[in-house]
């Protein structure tokens, strides 16, 4: 199945892709033929370039996307242990800001601007090679012309001589030239031999368009320090390749004479064009030591290679089955959570609105309200906020719980629930509501570090099951921020922007075995779906809620109902069309289900689920 990828994907994967081929190629150095890792560094140069990638079950990425999967937390549907509302991750809408409130244009403008910088750097170096190269001067010399008459190609090769180069190089695709300097010895054939040997490999094998694209590859990737790495080793490669020809060429008897060919050129050479093919100073002591130990190709050798370039193209080519990016889904919710404080802050002017209107701040009325918590806590009167009942059972705060690190303590839970509890929440307009958790998380300074919205998410992180604000913070009060910060991209981008929820339906069978509890049947169906607000001023947050509800039940009853097939592309397109099913089945005149994904799915003995 063919999937898209983003550029951020693109330069992830590729990058992971990379680490492999490196430790590929320290593994297998002068074990296998160089041209085995030449493949592997073209398919990673294809990984950052294509946009669009196969899946496959098999793919490396399937055991980081279930790591990724098992690092998200999962919505929970409602029931009769947690009757306040449904638990679940707020969905995070697709945000046109970046953590901060960088706008994602001046994030693409950095990117341009040093794009660009790294570009020209590599064109001043081409062109000042070029002016060097264009004063070089024909070679007239018997050895160097029975040598082009017995190597020729489609594409006239010319050699000639430089007295501004320090070392022999090939430059040109169409029409190559081999620069030799001046100070070489013309007449030591054997020396010549070798040289021109190598150079004619590089000619063969396009590695000088190979080069441009490496250093194309850089300038659009810069950002990944990965690909920087590439970029030096694949270039170490090409002479390490044409190294390997030349030994082949003249039989192992030469490799001696050969190394010494390359030292002596080394030490008259000064520098070394990055988008040229030359005797390089990159790696010289590798690449003696390649030419001292390198094998004659056997059938084994060959063998190993194409079973080494086929594992590694199946294993880090491919993304996983299943939708594109999971490797990277924790990563991308904590950059959009950040996106919606970044758009909190920018509704001060909204705060100094309402208070101008003498309408109470949200955070004056949750102070209000944490006075009146510890005043009845107090007179020992009954609390269902911090230690009451949820209606069936006593809740009791288990400080082990929430005191796994400093920053954690009871009195911090306290004053996050002092701040966002608002009374009589659910009968409040979405617009009314939204305004004051916006306010009451905007008003607070120097939030970024020790403020609410850091709180909030600490908290959010390590809440036990059980709690009774639970569904409040992970339904209600994320689903609104969610909301209020959909709406500035919104305002500010001047595009639709919808907000989108998240969810988890799963189902378990257990068997005692001797006592143990085994899992044999599981079911987990991960998904969001994005919904649109049509009258914020008549849709109530009890309404709101109720929508999102009816989603999650529907999907979970879908899931457990068995109507499913275990095939993971059939089930999940399945559950696609279900869940938009479900969505707008749920709409009514005031909030609109306007489209939905499958994150994740996996069906497991499917027949007795």
């Amino acid at each position: 199945m063919i999937s898209t990828m983003s550029f951020i994907e693109m330069s992830l994967y590729g990058g992971i892709f990379i680490i492999a081929i490196t430790v590929l190629r320290a593994a297998t150095f002068n074990k296998i033929p160089k041209t085995a890792v030449k493949v592997l560094w073209a398919a990673a140069f294809l990984r950052l370039t294509l946009p669009v990638t196969v899946t496959s079950p098999v793919s490396i990425y399937t055991a980081a996307e279930r790591l990724a999967h098992a690092a998200r937390r999962g919505g929970v549907l409602v029931t009769e242990r947690t009757p306040l509302s449904m638990k679940a991750t707020a969905g995070l809408s697709g945000s046109s800001s970046m953590p901060g409130g960088v706008p994602v244009s001046v994030i693409t403008g950095i990117w341009i601007a040093v794009a660009v910088i790294v570009a020209l750097s590599f064109w001043v170096s081409h062109m000042r090679g070029k002016r060097i190269y264009r004063a070089s001067l024909p070679i007239e010399n018997s050895y160097v012309k029975t040598w082009l008459e017995n190597h020729r190609l489609r594409r006239p090769i010319q050699i000639r001589v430089c007295d501004q180069i320090d070392s022999p190089l090939t430059y040109g695709i169409l029409w190559p030239v081999i620069l030799l300097p001046k100070n070489l010895n013309l007449m030591d054939e054997n020396k010549l031999s070798f040289i021109l040997a190598h150079e004619f490999a590089h000619i063969r094998r396009f590695d000088a368009l190979f080069k441009w694209l490496l250093a194309a590859l850089v300038c659009v990737h810069w950002f990944n320090p990965l690909v920087w790495v590439m970029y030096i080793l694949a270039n170490r490669d090409l002479e390490l390749s044409c190294d390997d020809y030349v030994i082949r060429q003249y039989g192992s008897q030469a490799r001696v004479t050969y190394a010494l060919t390359l030292v002596g050129l080394e030490e008259h050479r000064s520098g070394c064009s990055p988008i040229v093919n030359s005797f390089c100073k990159n790696a010289m002591k590798e690449r003696i030591t390649a030419v001292m130990k390198s094998r004659k190709t056997t059938v084994i050798s060959t063998v190993a290679a194409l079973l080494m370039v086929a594992a590694a193209l199946s294993l880090f080519l491919p993304n996983a089955q299943g939708e594109s990016g999971q490797v990277m889904a924790a990563g991308e919710e904590a950059l959009k959570e950040g996106s919606e404080k970044g758009a909190l802050v920018q509704d001060i002017n909204e705060t100094e609105k309402l208070s101008e209107t003498g309408e109470a701040s949200g955070t004056e009325k949750q102070n209000e309200t944490g006075k009146a918590i510890e005043t009845e806590l107090a007179n020992g009167e009954g609390s269902d906020i911090l230690e009451g009942k949820t209606g069936e059972e006593d809740w009791n705060f288990d400080m082990k719980k929430y005191a796994l690190n400093s920053e954690y303590a009871k009195s911090q839970y306290d004053r996050l629930i002092n701040a966002v509890a608002i009374e009589n929440y659910e009968d409040m307009s979405i617009a009314e509501f939204n305004r004051k958790i916006n306010a009451v998380f905007s008003s607070e300074e120097d939030f970024m570090d020790t403020g609410l919205y850091t709180l909030y998410e600490v908290v959010m992180s390590m809440l036990p099951a059980g709690d009774p604000y639970e569904a409040y913070l992970c339904n209600t009060v994320n689903a609104s921020l969610t909301e209020y910060s959909s709406r500035m991209d919104e305002v500010y981008s001047g595009r639709r922007t919808d907000p989108s929820f998240s969810s988890t339906a799963q189902i378990t069978s257990e068997e005692d075995v001797f006592g143990d509890k085994v899992t044999v049947d599981f079911g987990m169906i991960d998904y969001r779906f994005t919904y649109r607000i049509l009258d914020q001023d008549k849709l109530t947050v009890r309404e709101r809620d109720q929508f999102l509800q009816d989603v999650m039940k529907g999907v979970q009853d879908y899931l457990e109902s068995g109507n499913i097939s275990a095939d993971e592309e059939k089930g999940e397109k399945e559950a696609l069309e279900e869940l938009k099913k479900i969505g707008k089945s749920a709409s009514n005149e005031h909030i609109e289900f306007t489209g939905g994904e499958i994150d994740y799915f996996e069906i497991e003995n499917k027949e007795e689920l």
